[in-house]
């Protein structure tokens, strides 16, 4: 009875780390731009992903102008809801980075649905008495590793989708940082701010607000793809 136990506890662990949602691009982004720019230290997408999700050319290539004059003291705005909502490579990188979750889920689920059968098939086994002691001790090992190493997996998973979803995010935000440079050498305003629903600044001049000009330039490389 009491290895009967050990055994209908063994499947619970696997139950209680089923894949949970992660918080999306958008919602991380929402803090972070709250904050300020914080520096990630993260892995980086490999293979074709990388490739495909790259910074643009035009954004890449681009390297700011040092002047020795200072801003003109103009304060600019930048809307990031408006951003986050129209920037096609937020939109990119969510729907990827979602592919691959809803992928493993599915594939953790299937793994977890087969471990269970086994872990029922033992239990039947042993209250039928048709095992050996050796052999329901041998059952009992493999079933435990089998269980250690799809929790692991899990967790190895869970890590890599995180650090992905990093990356995501400083993709997102240096090509932002590097749009507004680009766009302000027209303006040389000393200072622009972002702002957010909700967030701390109540009210932007709208003739001060460059925020088509930033999403027109960080599209720019997505027409027509």
């Amino acid at each position: 009875m009491e290895q009967e136990n050990q055994v209908e506890n063994m499947a619970q662990p696997t139950q209680e780390h089923k894949p949970k949602k992660q918080s999306p691009i958008l919602i991380i982004l929402n803090v972070v731009l709250l904050v300020g720019l914080a520096v990630l230290y993260v892995l980086y997408f490999t293979g074709e992903k990388k490739a495909k999700t790259s910074a643009t050319p035009s954004l890449a290539s681009y390297q700011p102008i040092v002047s020795n004059e200072p801003g003109n003291g103009e304060v600019l705005f930048i809307n990031m809801d408006t951003l986050q909502a129209y920037y096609a490579l937020v939109d990119i990188l969510e729907k990827d980075i979602d592919q691959d979750k809803k992928r493993l889920e599915a594939s953790f689920a299937n793994r977890q649905e087969t471990f269970q059968q086994k872990v029922n098939q033992f239990q039947q086994n042993l209250q039928a008495n048709t095992l050996t002691e050796q052999q329901a001790m041998n059952t009992e090992k493999m079933l435990t590793d089998e269980r250690d190493k799809l929790e692991y997996d899990f967790e190895m998973a869970d890590v890599n989708i995180k650090s992905r979803q990093l990356t995501a995010l400083q993709q997102v935000m240096d090509s932002i940082v590097l749009a507004t440079q680009i766009v302000n050498a027209e303006y040389n305003a000393s200072y622009i701010l972002s702002y957010q629903y909700g967030g701390q600044l109540i009210y932007a001049d709208p003739t001060r607000d460059i925020t088509k000009q930033v999403l027109d330039r960080l599209n720019a490389y997505y027409e027509g793809k």
